[in-house]
């Protein structure tokens, strides 16, 4: 993917990437008032991508990491919990309530933290699936590639499509700016020559 914005095309002059988004935007243009939406989803493709720049920042085995930690936090707490409830009647009054709040908390943080290693895995299964889509290795650690790999491409792809908007947006303003002089020196010599016509007459 990187590559196309090195490669140079047919003329020598533009690179891929530059002939592929000049290309996607004269569709975008061509469809842009009817009902197709052909030209215009590629184009727009990378608004459907506003997520990668953090997916290519994180690391996905940290996260992995981080939700197992959280789970045998909890068990350990749970433990400790129990131990703690079972010497019941050596704890003051205080120390009661504070274990019955930890029981409130421990059914629910259970099913948050049930939510959270489910989520985690789904997330695993799905960076492997995005390494195994681009013909990578079956890995977690292959889809961080991914992920930085197509960040730095939409990073290109959208600086060369407003580079060329913007050209386009200049040429069009001069063109604007020349109709408008031409516009106006033509009337400056009707002026002049209604002014001979008066003054001969």
């Amino acid at each position: 993917l990187l590559k196309l914005a090195t490669t140079k095309a047919a003329d020598n002059k533009t690179t891929v990437l530059e002939y592929l988004v000049k290309l996607l935007i004269q569709k975008h243009k061509k469809f842009k008032d009817t009902d197709s939406k052909q030209g215009s989803d590629a184009l727009m493709f990378c608004d459907e991508l506003k997520h990668l720049s953090d997916a290519s920042k994180m690391l996905p085995t940290d996260l992995f990491s981080r939700a197992k930690k959280v789970g045998m936090f909890l068990n350990k707490v749970k433990r400790e919990t129990k131990l703690c409830l079972e010497c019941e009647s050596e704890l003051s009054v205080q120390q009661k309530r504070y274990g019955e709040k930890l029981k409130t908390f421990l059914s629910t943080a259970e099913k948050e933290c049930k939510i959270l290693l489910e989520a985690a895995e789904k997330m695993k299964q799905s960076c492997v699936s995005v390494a195994e889509f681009f013909g990578e290795s079956s890995n977690v650690q292959s889809s961080v590639r991914v992920y930085t790999t197509l960040q730095a491409f939409v990073e290109k792809f959208c600086g060369v499509k407003l580079s060329i908007e913007e050209k386009a947006e200049r040429k069009r303003m001069l063109a604007v700016k020349k109709a408008g002089l031409k516009m106006l020196e033509s009337t400056r010599r009707r002026r002049r020559r209604r002014k001979s016509e008066s003054s001969s007459s």
